[in-house]
């Protein structure tokens, strides 16, 4: 609850931010365009050897504002501020005394994050013009938390672990992606975007050989773009 408390008040903040501009001095011109994004996809955590053996992909999610400020027809900045949540699925098989396997403990690893993506775009040419972006993201961590699924075993459990967790993420962001024109105030757009994680995820975590534990995630996204 209080997480969501929290990314309300933040997207209300941005709209505030983005619209007062508008409200003060009228439109800014068909440079500026304010849009929302969002889609879902797959994240997995990367780096310490126990991580890539026992841990897999998990469905990750993304939604929020986004922003774009074009210098030409074809080049222009993107941004937004979006809410993510990325992880993995860790599957371990346990056994009783005796060596018998009695089934399989299945935990979530998540990782709720504040995300700014900071992107140039280029777009060819065309009615549906596809375009590529590339550029770094910066993330603030809302929660960290382990979720253990409930079996006749185990006992559903979830184990907050913000405190463990280092606070920022920074990364790189690329995608491909296709705008397609509804009209002159509406246009759609459809892309597929990596994010790179660069920055270890757990402060508490003891490096093993030099290593870390980063997030990766790849995301299909929706959006639909206003001018301003």
């Amino acid at each position: 609850m209080e997480v969501r408390i929290k990314i309300s008040s933040f997207l209300y903040s941005c709209l505030f931010i983005v619209f007062l501009p508008s409200l003060a001095f009228g439109q800014i011109g068909s440079k500026h365009a304010l849009g929302f994004e969002g889609g879902g996809g797959i994240s997995f955590l990367r780096g310490l050897e126990n991580i890539e053996k026992y841990h897999d992909p998990a469905m990750c999610f993304t939604v929020g504002i986004s922003y774009q400020y074009s210098f030409s027809e074809s080049f222009s900045f993107f941004s937004a501020f979006d809410y993510e949540r990325k992880g993995s699925i860790a599957k371990v098989t346990a056994t009783d005394q005796s060596g018998n396997t009695i089934g399989d403990i299945v935990a979530h690893s998540n990782y709720d994050y504040l995300v700014l993506p900071l992107l140039g775009r280029y777009s060819f040419c065309g009615n549906n013009r596809l375009y590529i972006n590339a550029g770094p993201y910066a993330g603030l961590l809302l929660k960290s938390e382990s979720v253990t699924d409930e079996s006749d075993f185990v006992p559903h459990t979830e184990l907050d672990l913000s405190s463990e967790s280092f606070k920022y993420d920074f990364g790189i962001s690329a995608g491909i992606g296709v705008l397609i024109p509804i009209s002159k105030l509406m246009t759609i757009t459809v892309e597929i975007r990596n994010n790179l994680g660069m920055v270890n995820t757990r402060s508490a975590v003891i490096e093993e050989d030099g290593g870390s534990v980063k997030i990766n995630s790849t995301n299909l996204l929706f959006g639909v773009t206003m001018p301003l």
